[in-house]
């Protein structure tokens, strides 16, 4: 498949860091301009008693947009895969299928008791009312929080996690990396509105970002997580809408010409990881911080002396 975008190949860590500041200084300026644009409208309301137009047109213009998620991979040859799809990738899931199968799992481990602070009372209990949602509104999935949580359980899951921090992005995707490969490693940025509309659906192949409210796993939180939901299909019976993958997505939106929002990739040489990986533990961004677990904290102390030590 190829690519739905050119990836810009950075040369340094250094450089990364320069992209992601101007990223967030253009969408800054945006708001700024957005926000003066409107107290300009409410100036004109108030004394003329109507709307000035070209205040109007600079408020539209300048909107800022949506939030930008970040997403980091260990190698840029990957491409923007569900665990799903990694797990089944001969198996096209309705639906009506992840819903069913979250339904089925999620009650099992209430039942079991091994879920703390349940409160399922949302969840459709029986198949026909899974069906019902899937063919009226299959946007409202009445499954995000277990399927938030089995995600960060390492369950496979419709659902591709990203982050609002791209610093944590990017530690996701050196943290792993060896630094004698010559292949790259990837932080990709989706922004899911560049402008004041929010279009997510297309041709009957339609994604959305959820997040980041809602009950789910700590680490969501610990990890600034936010997910995107691709499904192809129109909402007729209970199987007619079916997982997308997410790439082919925004390869037809491209194609066709259409603004569904803006999608870059970043690709930063392996050999950067020791850079990176220092500035990010200044950050608190460490396998601690991010996962909380005895495992995690060894692990990340036993790093840390060995670079205090490699630093003398």
């Amino acid at each position: 498949m190829k690519q739905p975008f050119e990836p810009s190949a950075l040369s340094s860590w250094k450089d990364f860091l320069t992209v992601v500041s101007s990223l967030f200084e253009e969408r800054d300026d945006r708001l700024k301009r957005h926000e003066e644009a409107f107290q300009e409208v409410e100036h004109s309301k108030a004394q003329i008693g109507e709307t000035n137009d070209i205040a109007v047109r600079k408020f539209i213009e300048n909107a800022p947009g949506t939030h930008f998620l970040f997403r980091g991979h260990r190698s840029g040859k990957w491409t923007l895969d569900t665990t799903l799809e990694r797990a089944y990738p001969n198996i096209e899931f309705s639906l009506y299928d992840v819903f069913d199968l979250s339904q089925r799992t999620w009650n099992q481990m209430v039942l079991g008791d091994l879920l703390d602070d349940v409160n399922d009372a949302e969840f459709p209990k029986q198949s026909a009312d899974i069906a019902q949602w899937c063919a009226t509104k299959p946007w409202v999935t009445p499954y995000l929080k277990a399927l938030t949580t089995f995600r960060h359980m390492g369950v496979p899951s419709p659902l591709l996690d990203w982050t609002h921090s791209p610093f944590v992005a990017a530690y996701f995707a050196f943290c792993d990396a060896d630094e004698k490969d010559s292949d790259p490693v990837a932080v990709y940025c989706f922004q899911e509105a560049t402008g004041p509309i929010r279009r997510y659906n297309y041709q009957g192949t339609g994604l959305k970002a959820l997040g980041p409210f809602g009950h789910s796993h700590e680490r969501h939180i610990r990890q600034q997580g936010a997910y995107t939901f691709c499904i192809k299909g129109e909402a007729i019976s209970k199987n007619s809408v079916s997982i997308c993958n997410h790439e082919l997505y925004f390869e037809n939106v491209r194609e066709d010409g259409q603004d569904f929002g803006r999608l870059s990739k970043f690709t930063i040489p392996a050999s950067e990881k020791g850079s990176a990986m220092r500035d990010l533990e200044r950050m608190n961004i460490t396998e601690a911080s991010l996962f909380e677990t005895q495992d995690a904290l060894a692990r990340t102390l036993f790093r840390r002396t060995i670079r205090w030590f490699d630093d003398q």
